[in-house]
């Protein structure tokens, strides 16, 4: 009965998708699925494989940190997925000086791509004009001086960027013509694979974003706690006495309005990890993040040798962001006394301010990234086939992932 009522709201919140029409029922539809898996493990029932995959699905479509957390916490203390932030022990701790080294001189990949693209639009725009001229001076004599005199200009251009610049701008605009040109959807599974996986490993509440900035700032500045949820143990024992009847045998539109209130469940099992937030845990916090969103980096760097669909500059904007909401919100601090400094969770990163302290964490979470990618190589492929099917659901691949590495 739970897994047949779970994975039935769950298929009505996959079906209406990440609109935002229908917001308000399906809430009441995951609030409903949260509290029988929370029964479930009360009880001591154990929820099915298919169960909690539902389950995952149905909080992916919210695309919400806090409901991404909270359900993984509830599927970690169910006991099925044990593979979680199972990555975190080792990793080493970031670097915040240039002083620090690494274990291998490595540093994160250039990207010129709008130096790359305006090139491709310099020599595209310039032969296209040169092309029209060449035809229409076949036909107008008048025309024919100047046709020659554009040769002349093009042919002193390409011998000065080979002789001088060293072929600078003709690479410059060959990769330009390559970004915009080349869709590869095979690179594209590969980098989000990548992410998907390393962001599993380490723990983050993060399987339906892109490792993008905006999305890294809402973890990293208004759901930190979601950040911390890898530290759930499985639920042993509790044998809770409770009437398992209580929403089961209700009929749907009273399962749909229990009101939160009255609900009285046994959570003694959640581990509440929003009071150790420590210092240490914050630095690592920032440092997982930014592993993720060098995964895509990595595995493109490694593969193919050249960053198309990923952006390693990414990480370097949001340490630039954190830094700026810092700086405004200690001036708040500063000019009202009343905030306090806990209050404004940005305000409590380690961002270094100096270029080449920036530079050396960014390579740290580059060089990790690395790490992780060359040690699961083979599981980000299989997790690739099963992204380029366009079917495969998050919940499918976190099941993959745990069947994997289970052992």
């Amino acid at each position: 009965k739970y897994s047949f009522i779970i994975q039935s709201y769950a298929s009505k919140i996959i079906n209406e998708g990440t609109s935002e029409k229908k917001t308000f029922k399906k809430q009441k539809y995951f609030n409903v699925i949260n509290k029988l898996y929370n029964e479930m493990i009360n009880i001591n029932v154990i929820p099915d494989i298919k169960t909690t995959q539902y389950f995952i699905d149905s909080s992916v479509i919210f695309c919400d940190c806090d409901k991404l957390g909270s359900t993984f916490q509830l599927a970690k203390s169910g006991g099925l997925l044990k593979v979680f932030g199972g990555a975190i022990g080792s990793i080493s701790n970031p670097v915040f000086s240039s002083t620090s080294r690494l274990a291998v001189d490595i540093k994160v990949p250039d990207d010129n791509r709008e130096e790359e693209v305006f090139y491709a639009g310099m020599v595209f725009s310039g032969g296209f004009v040169y092309t029209i001229l060449q035809i229409i001076a076949s036909f107008n004599e008048e025309l024919k001086q100047w046709a020659g005199v554009s040769t002349i200009i093009i042919g002193l251009a390409i011998a000065f960027d080979i002789t001088i610049r060293q072929t600078k701008g003709l690479k410059l605009s060959l990769d330009g013509f390559d970004r915009l040109l080349l869709s590869d959807s095979d690179r594209q599974a590969q980098c989000d694979s990548a992410a998907l996986l390393t962001g599993y490993l380490l723990g983050l509440p993060c399987f339906c974003f892109q490792p993008d900035v905006a999305e890294a700032l809402k973890m990293l500045s208004n759901n930190i706690g979601s950040l911390l949820v890898y530290k759930q143990t499985k639920a042993n024992n509790i044998n809770k006495k409770m009437n398992s009847n209580l929403i089961i045998d209700e009929s749907v539109n009273k399962l749909i309005n229990i009101d939160d209130n009255n609900y009285d469940i046994n959570q003694s099992y959640i581990v509440n990890n929003f009071n150790e937030i420590t210092p240490d845990i914050i630095d690592l916090s920032l440092g997982r993040v930014l592993i993720w969103m060098m995964a895509p980096v990595a595995v493109e760097s490694l593969k193919y040798g050249k960053t198309i669909h990923s952006d390693p500059r990414r990480p370097n904007r949001l340490l630039s962001v954190l830094n700026n909401i810092q700086t405004n919100n200690i001036l708040t601090i500063n000019n009202n006394k009343n905030i306090k400094k806990s209050d404004l969770a940005s305000c409590i990163y380690n961002i270094p301010n100096d270029i080449n302290d920036k530079q050396a964490l960014l390579n740290w979470a580059y060089y990790e990234a690395v790490q992780l990618i060359r040690r699961y190589g083979d599981l980000i492929e299989d997790i690739k086939v099963y992204m380029k099917t366009g079917t495969a659901s998050v919940g499918e691949c976190v099941l993959l992932i745990e069947d994997e590495l289970k052992g």
